[in-house]
């Protein structure tokens, strides 16, 4: 059956961090998803530029919910 992915262990924050890019990528502001999350602007803006600012391809396989496939 094709490539099998692999992953590494996932945890809260990496799925937290996942949530705030997607929240981004569909338009919501970062002091909107610092209050949701947790976390300061700051760091919601560090999340987001670590992972939201990333090539298109991840920008892609972000919105459609297909990283790894």
């Amino acid at each position: 059956m094709g490539r099998e992915a692999r992953f590494r262990r996932l945890t809260f924050h990496d799925l937290r961090g996942t949530g705030i890019t997607y929240a981004r990528s569909f338009g919501v502001e970062i002091a909107r998803i610092a209050e949701i999350s947790g976390h300061s602007e700051a760091e919601c803006d560090t999340i987001i530029r670590r992972f939201y600012l990333a090539g298109q391809d991840v920008q892609d396989a972000i919105r459609k919910g297909t990283i790894g496939e």
